[in-house]
């Protein structure tokens, strides 16, 4: 009988509820693997948004990634049903990345993504 292994292949991190750092150790120069989107939703007003925008700064070059932040404040969209807007953009992310879901994908990529054109602020890096 063969081992069985995990293979990391994206994460999702939403703001607010743990610190980004703490979930991606950027700053120690580990190589990261897969994919990672995060979401906030307190912009400026969060003590938790230089940090993420600091970490943004620091992740691996080659690492596709997505950040979005969207004015909802601290909890987010979390208390509404299926997580609300949060859910919904989670939920696509993980389709495109794990499933290869292209519709969904289409909310992340490009200056034309499907986020691009709503209240989101987003960032892509290497997203295609």
């Amino acid at each position: 009988m063969g081992s069985r292994h995990l293979v990391h292949r994206t994460s999702t991190v939403f703001l607010g509820l743990l610190p980004t750092a703490a979930l991606i150790p950027v700053s120690s120069g580990t190589a990261a693997a897969g994919s990672v989107e995060t979401m906030g939703g307190s912009g400026p007003y969060d003590a938790e948004y230089e940090t993420t925008l600091d970490d943004w700064d620091r992740l691996p070059s080659d690492l596709p990634a997505f950040t979005g932040n969207l004015d909802v404040g601290y909890y987010g969209t979390f208390g509404e049903p299926n997580g609300g807007e949060y859910g919904r953009v989670g939920t696509a992310w993980l389709k495109w990345r794990l499933k290869g879901d292209e519709d969904a994908g289409r909310e992340f990529v490009g200056s034309d993504c499907g986020l691009c054109s709503t209240d989101w602020d987003v960032r892509q890096k290497n997203l295609t």
